[in-house]
């Protein structure tokens, strides 16, 4: 859960924000036309715009982008972001159906979406679905490190079961003989 003085950057593209229901416009930057994100009050016209909007507007000290007006104040609603943070959206992968809060999104899509494409730890340079990665890591990697210890278990197991094997050839070699000359 965000805490009331944190902030949350969308990383992911506005337009890739699939919302349940339609976005109101009331909920839309009129400088960036997007969702609002720490959406900052003007005490001009209470216009709601962008946190990353209305910066460089400040901080070149040009009017109000909605009203033109020279003099105002810009002032984070926290009652706002709330609302807009708990809008639902759905996945961007199209073959997931998580559904939740758009406060989620960016955490559903950074550790819990199992749909979205990863690079491979190893440098392989192979791409899969999270879903996909940890086998491919765990099993089929041609860059994944071996472990040595357990190589070399698996190769004296490997003997083993080829010493036990030719042990058993020649005891049924033996018996096979056995019975041919008592059959005879």
């Amino acid at each position: 859960k965000m805490a009331e003085g944190d902030s949350l950057r969308l990383a992911t593209k506005h337009d890739d924000i699939i919302f349940i229901d339609p976005l109101p416009e009331t909920f839309k930057c009129p400088v960036c036309i997007s969702v609002l994100n720490d959406p900052h009050l003007l005490s001009c016209c209470g216009v709601h715009i962008c946190e990353e909007c209305i910066k460089p507007i400040k901080a070149n000290r040009q009017p109000c982008p909605w009203c033109r007006e020279e003099d105002y104040v810009s002032l984070l609603n926290k009652a706002t972001r709330r609302t807009v943070q708990a809008l639902k959206v759905r996945c961007e992968n199209t073959s997931c159906d998580w559904v939740g809060a758009l406060g989620e999104l960016e955490k559903h899509l950074t550790s819990k979406c199992l749909y979205v494409l990863d690079v491979c730890k190893h440098g392989c340079g192979a791409s899969f679905p999270r879903g996909v990665l940890e086998v491919h890591e765990r099993d089929d990697c041609p860059s994944r490190p071996t472990n040595t210890r357990i190589t070399s278990l698996r190769k004296m197991m490997n003997e083993r079961l080829s010493t036990i094997e030719t042990k058993y050839e020649e005891d049924i070699l033996y018996l096979k003989r056995q019975l041919a000359e008592q059959e005879e």
